[in-house]
């Protein structure tokens, strides 16, 4: 033992231990603490040092009051010494304080310690810091939380006679700025919407959100897909970073007259396709993405007439950036040979093969963006 003195005398504390088990304790990355059965502390290792910014000058000889947090009530502490001072192992998940203030996170276990007749003599205290780990699994939890809602933004199944829609979003991360709709709009269409927000994760998640809320009032207000994305640049021009856009195209299908007209802000080009006459018409964008320039006045294309057999394709960069391992785009024209040689499947398989191809063409790259398809087919 070795001497320590205080305000209120000399007491004997515990050395520096030796032996291969003294080198463990000092080497090992959790926190160890040494107490007297009235709490007083007569050794730590290096672990508490670096866990709680204390050295050990500054703490042996004072009670672990000066880790308390605050976050555990009378309760907590009654029950800690019942248990101890029973000679029972004690365990549980406890938050306490660093020098700077910081609260951290420790899975605590105390061992009675007796002596050669049975007495007790000390409490060591093992103490593992898992702040990060429950940060990064509270973030899972909220990640997961945050996947279920943005999946309930996706367009819901929606059936319309004489026509098949199908579509889907596969994220890189657990939330992203991919995003595809089915709104209603005026005199029975169907606004159909695909969109990409610049980046990924929460940041683009949220922009996204925010996109949504917008088409989905306007739309129920107008017609004009040209006219609804004037109005929502003017929005998000004001609330966008300077290094965020979205890119949306957004097209009224008319069921009745079949036909469609569309208004396109920087996305890829969707595809019209005749299966019959294995012919496509390209779709191209017609203005630059939303949040960039305010004033932006975005125009609807011409009114495209549908016939039986038709497929609409429209998709995010994600599917026609896609690259294999040769760095080799997949590419419109493999989106569209994929549609050519399936001319009689419904939408939702055309949609499956599609998906397919895209999953074996990047079978050996890394997957670098969200992938998100719609398909429409008009059966007669």
């Amino acid at each position: 033992m070795a001497l320590f003195r205080t305000r209120s005398g000399t007491r004997r504390v515990a050395r520096k231990p030796t032996g291969w088990w003294g080198s463990a304790v000092e080497q090992t990355a959790d926190s160890v603490m040494v107490t007297d059965l009235s709490g007083l502390i007569q050794y730590v290792n290096p672990g508490f040092a670096r866990t709680t910014g204390f050295s050990a000058a500054e703490v042996v000889g004072q009670t672990p009051r000066i880790l308390k947090s605050g976050k555990h009530g009378a309760d907590f502490y009654r029950e800690l010494w019942a248990t101890i001072l029973a000679g029972k192992p004690y365990r549980a998940l406890i938050v306490n304080r660093r020098k700077s203030g910081e609260f951290y996170s420790g899975q605590l276990s105390i061992s009675p310690i007796r002596d050669r007749k049975g007495r007790l003599t000390h409490f060591v205290s093992v103490l593992r810091d898992v702040t990060d780990l429950l940060k990064n699994k509270e973030r899972e939890v909220e990640m997961a939380l945050a996947r279920t809602v943005q999946e309930r933004f996706y367009g819901a199944a929606v059936e319309i006679p004489g026509y098949q829609i199908a579509g889907t979003t596969v994220q890189v991360l657990e939330i992203g700025g991919d995003y595809f709709d089915f709104i209603p709009m005026g005199n029975g269409s169907l606004g159909i919407v695909v969109a990409d927000v610049t980046g990924h994760g929460a940041a683009a998640a949220l922009v996204m959100a925010e996109t949504r809320a917008y088409l989905r009032t306007l739309c129920a207000q107008m017609d004009d897909p040209g006219a609804v994305l004037t109005h929502i640049n003017r929005a998000l021009a004001h609330d966008l970073m300077d290094n965020q856009f979205v890119t949306l195209s957004l097209a009224r299908l008319d069921p009745s007259e079949r036909a469609m007209v569309y208004a396109s802000a920087g996305h890829v080009p969707g595809v019209l396709m005749n299966t019959g006459a294995q012919g496509e018409t390209l779709l191209p964008s017609l203005g630059p993405p939303l949040g960039i320039f305010e004033k932006e006045r975005y125009l609807s294309s011409e009114v495209c007439e549908l016939r039986k057999g038709d497929v609409l394709l429209f998709v995010s960069d994600g599917v026609l950036e896609t690259r294999d391992s040769d760095g080799e785009e997949f590419g419109i024209g493999r989106a569209v040979e994929v549609i050519s040689a399936r001319p009689d499947l419904p939408a939702a398989e055309i949609l499956d093969a599609l998906q397919s191809d895209v999953r074996e063409f990047e079978a050996d790259a890394a997957v670098r963006d969200d992938v998100t398809i719609v398909v429409v087919k008009v059966q007669s």
